[in-house]
Protein backbone atom coordinates (compact mmCIF):
# COMPACT_ATOMS: atom_id res chain seq x y z
CA UNK A 1 0.00 0.00 0.00
CA UNK A 2 1.05 3.43 -0.76
CA UNK A 3 2.20 5.39 1.89
CA UNK A 4 -0.85 8.19 2.98
CA UNK A 5 0.19 11.82 1.83
CA UNK A 6 0.28 14.61 5.15
CA UNK A 7 -1.31 17.62 4.08
CA UNK A 8 -0.65 19.27 7.45
CA UNK A 9 1.69 22.39 7.42
CA UNK A 10 3.93 23.44 9.98
CA UNK A 11 2.97 27.05 12.06
CA UNK A 12 6.41 28.74 9.86
CA UNK A 13 4.53 27.67 6.78
CA UNK A 14 1.12 29.23 7.91
CA UNK A 15 2.61 32.46 8.75
CA UNK A 16 4.84 32.71 5.88
CA UNK A 17 1.60 32.13 3.83
CA UNK A 18 -0.11 34.08 5.63
CA UNK A 19 1.96 37.70 5.62
CA UNK A 20 2.12 37.12 1.80
CA UNK A 21 -1.90 37.12 1.79
CA UNK A 22 -1.80 40.19 3.92
CA UNK A 23 0.93 41.78 1.33
CA UNK A 24 -0.96 40.76 -1.53
CA UNK A 25 -4.33 42.33 -0.04
CA UNK A 26 -2.57 45.60 1.15
CA UNK A 27 -1.84 45.80 -2.56
CA UNK A 28 -4.94 45.42 -4.25
CA UNK A 29 -6.29 47.83 -1.48
CA UNK A 30 -4.11 50.31 -2.44
CA UNK A 31 -4.74 49.83 -6.12
CA UNK A 32 -8.71 50.03 -5.19
CA UNK A 33 -8.13 53.29 -3.79
CA UNK A 34 -5.81 54.92 -6.56
CA UNK A 35 -9.25 53.41 -9.08
CA UNK A 36 -11.72 55.18 -6.80
CA UNK A 37 -9.97 58.01 -7.03
CA UNK A 38 -9.41 57.68 -10.49
CA UNK A 39 -12.94 57.17 -11.49
CA UNK A 40 -13.97 60.45 -8.72
CA UNK A 41 -11.53 62.65 -10.75
CA UNK A 42 -13.17 61.54 -14.04
CA UNK A 43 -16.43 62.32 -13.41
CA UNK A 44 -15.62 66.03 -11.86
CA UNK A 45 -14.08 66.09 -15.50
CA UNK A 46 -17.08 65.30 -17.02
CA UNK A 47 -19.15 67.40 -14.89
CA UNK A 48 -17.02 70.35 -15.45
CA UNK A 49 -16.96 69.86 -19.39
CA UNK A 50 -20.49 68.17 -20.00
CA UNK A 51 -21.22 71.03 -22.14
CA UNK A 52 -18.21 69.71 -24.39
CA UNK A 53 -19.12 66.02 -24.30
CA UNK A 54 -22.69 67.04 -25.53
CA UNK A 55 -20.69 68.92 -28.22
CA UNK A 56 -18.39 66.11 -29.27
CA UNK A 57 -21.71 63.91 -29.50
CA UNK A 58 -23.36 65.88 -32.01
CA UNK A 59 -20.72 66.51 -33.90
CA UNK A 60 -20.31 62.36 -33.58
CA UNK A 61 -23.55 62.32 -34.80
CA UNK A 62 -22.95 64.74 -37.78
CA UNK A 63 -19.68 63.13 -38.94
CA UNK A 64 -21.61 59.50 -39.06
CA UNK A 65 -24.33 61.20 -41.32
CA UNK A 66 -21.42 62.78 -43.66
CA UNK A 67 -19.49 59.09 -43.47
CA UNK A 68 -22.72 57.70 -44.39
CA UNK A 69 -23.24 59.91 -47.70
CA UNK A 70 -19.75 59.65 -48.50
CA UNK A 71 -20.11 55.64 -48.77
CA UNK A 72 -23.39 56.08 -50.62
CA UNK A 73 -21.72 58.95 -53.09
CA UNK A 74 -18.03 56.87 -53.68
CA UNK A 75 -15.57 56.40 -51.78
CA UNK A 76 -13.01 58.83 -53.26
CA UNK A 77 -11.96 62.25 -52.87
CA UNK A 78 -13.55 63.80 -55.34
CA UNK A 79 -16.77 61.68 -54.89
CA UNK A 80 -18.43 64.79 -53.95
CA UNK A 81 -17.70 67.06 -56.44
CA UNK A 82 -18.66 64.90 -59.24
CA UNK A 83 -21.91 63.90 -57.57
CA UNK A 84 -22.95 67.68 -57.42
CA UNK A 85 -21.54 68.29 -60.53
CA UNK A 86 -23.96 65.45 -61.81
CA UNK A 87 -26.86 66.77 -60.18
CA UNK A 88 -26.31 70.13 -61.70
CA UNK A 89 -25.78 68.31 -65.24
CA UNK A 90 -28.93 66.74 -64.82
CA UNK A 91 -30.88 69.46 -64.12
CA UNK A 92 -29.03 71.14 -67.51
CA UNK A 93 -30.32 68.29 -69.70
CA UNK A 94 -34.04 68.74 -68.26
CA UNK A 95 -33.90 72.50 -69.22
CA UNK A 96 -32.15 71.63 -72.49
CA UNK A 97 -34.79 69.10 -73.53
CA UNK A 98 -37.44 71.17 -73.00
CA UNK A 99 -35.97 73.31 -75.74
CA UNK A 100 -34.95 70.29 -77.59
CA UNK A 101 -38.50 69.03 -77.73
CA UNK A 102 -39.53 72.57 -79.09
CA UNK A 103 -36.82 72.34 -81.61
CA UNK A 104 -36.94 68.80 -82.68
CA UNK A 105 -39.08 66.02 -80.79
CA UNK A 106 -37.43 63.16 -82.26
CA UNK A 107 -34.04 63.40 -79.65
CA UNK A 108 -33.61 64.30 -76.02
CA UNK A 109 -30.44 64.03 -74.17
CA UNK A 110 -29.94 61.77 -71.30
CA UNK A 111 -27.52 60.99 -68.87
CA UNK A 112 -25.76 57.76 -68.32
CA UNK A 113 -26.92 55.90 -65.30
CA UNK A 114 -23.96 53.13 -65.17
CA UNK A 115 -20.52 55.21 -65.85
CA UNK A 116 -17.23 54.06 -65.51
CA UNK A 117 -14.32 56.54 -63.82
CA UNK A 118 -13.70 59.57 -66.04
CA UNK A 119 -17.00 59.37 -67.72
CA UNK A 120 -19.35 60.55 -64.93
CA UNK A 121 -20.36 63.86 -67.05
CA UNK A 122 -20.88 61.63 -70.13
CA UNK A 123 -24.77 61.84 -71.66
CA UNK A 124 -26.18 60.48 -74.90
CA UNK A 125 -28.83 61.38 -77.52
CA UNK A 126 -32.07 59.19 -77.26
CA UNK A 127 -33.88 59.00 -81.00
CA UNK A 128 -37.47 57.96 -80.19
CA UNK A 129 -37.64 57.61 -83.84
CA UNK A 130 -35.86 54.59 -83.53
CA UNK A 131 -37.67 52.91 -80.32
CA UNK A 132 -35.77 54.93 -77.87
CA UNK A 133 -32.47 53.97 -79.27
CA UNK A 134 -29.31 56.10 -77.20
CA UNK A 135 -26.36 56.92 -79.13
CA UNK A 136 -23.16 59.28 -78.65
CA UNK A 137 -23.47 62.46 -79.55
CA UNK A 138 -20.59 62.64 -81.52
CA UNK A 139 -22.17 60.35 -84.20
CA UNK A 140 -25.11 63.22 -84.81
CA UNK A 141 -25.15 64.90 -88.46
CA UNK A 142 -24.13 68.49 -88.26
CA UNK A 143 -27.64 70.06 -88.57
CA UNK A 144 -28.27 67.68 -85.02
CA UNK A 145 -25.46 68.91 -83.27
CA UNK A 146 -26.34 72.35 -84.10
CA UNK A 147 -30.23 71.41 -82.57
CA UNK A 148 -28.55 70.08 -79.95
CA UNK A 149 -25.82 72.44 -78.88
CA UNK A 150 -28.60 75.62 -79.06
CA UNK A 151 -31.02 73.56 -76.49
CA UNK A 152 -27.85 72.90 -74.27
CA UNK A 153 -26.97 76.93 -74.80
CA UNK A 154 -30.79 77.91 -74.16
CA UNK A 155 -30.88 75.35 -71.43
CA UNK A 156 -27.90 76.70 -69.66
CA UNK A 157 -29.42 80.54 -69.96
CA UNK A 158 -32.15 79.39 -68.05
CA UNK A 159 -29.72 77.36 -65.05
CA UNK A 160 -28.16 80.85 -65.16
CA UNK A 161 -30.73 83.34 -64.87
CA UNK A 162 -31.62 82.11 -61.61
CA UNK A 163 -28.70 83.94 -60.08
CA UNK A 164 -27.32 85.75 -63.25
CA UNK A 165 -29.58 87.82 -65.62
CA UNK A 166 -28.75 87.07 -68.79
CA UNK A 167 -30.27 89.08 -71.85
CA UNK A 168 -28.60 88.26 -74.49
CA UNK A 169 -27.45 85.09 -76.88
CA UNK A 170 -25.20 85.24 -79.90
CA UNK A 171 -24.78 82.33 -82.38
CA UNK A 172 -21.86 81.86 -85.10
CA UNK A 173 -22.70 79.66 -88.01
CA UNK A 174 -24.60 76.71 -87.75
CA UNK A 175 -27.66 77.68 -89.84
CA UNK A 176 -26.59 76.06 -93.14
CA UNK A 177 -26.52 72.48 -92.07
CA UNK A 178 -30.31 73.06 -91.20
CA UNK A 179 -32.84 71.68 -93.81
CA UNK A 180 -35.44 74.47 -94.51
CA UNK A 181 -38.17 73.14 -91.56
CA UNK A 182 -35.80 72.88 -89.16
CA UNK A 183 -34.27 76.32 -90.02
CA UNK A 184 -37.66 77.60 -90.17
CA UNK A 185 -38.28 76.09 -86.12
CA UNK A 186 -35.03 77.42 -85.18
CA UNK A 187 -36.12 81.29 -86.30
CA UNK A 188 -39.35 80.81 -84.94
CA UNK A 189 -37.87 80.03 -81.57
CA UNK A 190 -35.02 82.49 -81.51
CA UNK A 191 -38.24 85.20 -82.32
CA UNK A 192 -40.04 84.15 -79.42
CA UNK A 193 -36.77 84.51 -76.95
CA UNK A 194 -36.25 88.10 -78.65
CA UNK A 195 -39.58 88.98 -77.96
CA UNK A 196 -39.52 87.74 -74.44
CA UNK A 197 -36.52 90.67 -74.17
CA UNK A 198 -33.59 89.13 -75.18
CA UNK A 199 -30.80 90.65 -77.73
CA UNK A 200 -30.61 87.46 -79.93
CA UNK A 201 -26.89 88.22 -82.37
CA UNK A 202 -26.74 85.43 -85.00
CA UNK A 203 -23.56 85.52 -87.55
CA UNK A 204 -23.80 83.60 -89.99
CA UNK A 205 -23.57 83.58 -94.52
CA UNK A 206 -27.11 82.27 -94.85
CA UNK A 207 -29.20 84.47 -97.63
CA UNK A 208 -32.55 82.93 -96.20
CA UNK A 209 -31.89 84.74 -92.70
CA UNK A 210 -31.77 88.13 -94.26
CA UNK A 211 -35.17 88.64 -94.43
CA UNK A 212 -36.09 87.10 -91.01
CA UNK A 213 -33.22 89.60 -89.63
CA UNK A 214 -34.54 93.02 -89.46
CA UNK A 215 -31.42 95.25 -87.85
CA UNK A 216 -27.88 93.60 -89.62
CA UNK A 217 -24.61 93.88 -89.49
CA UNK A 218 -23.23 93.54 -92.65
CA UNK A 219 -18.88 93.73 -93.84
CA UNK A 220 -18.08 94.75 -97.16
CA UNK A 221 -14.46 94.11 -98.36
CA UNK A 222 -13.00 96.85 -100.02
CA UNK A 223 -9.82 97.25 -102.01
CA UNK A 224 -6.27 96.44 -100.22
CA UNK A 225 -7.57 94.27 -98.08
CA UNK A 226 -9.80 96.77 -96.30
CA UNK A 227 -13.57 96.10 -95.11
CA UNK A 228 -16.28 98.64 -94.14
CA UNK A 229 -18.68 98.07 -91.47
CA UNK A 230 -22.47 98.78 -92.46
CA UNK A 231 -25.59 98.73 -90.36
CA UNK A 232 -28.64 98.33 -92.34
Amino acid sequence: MEETKKFTLSEEENNSALEKIKATNKTLSVQKGEIKEAFKKDNEIKARNSEVYKSIETQEAICVTWRTLFKIIGNSKDAFNIYVQRLTLKHLLDLANVHLYNLNRRYSLQMETDYKPKEELDFNLIDHYQTDQARLVDTSSGGEKFIISLALALGLSDLASKNVKIDSLFIDEGFGTLDGNTLETVISTLETLQAQGKMIGIISHVENLKERIPTQIKINKKSNGVSVVELV
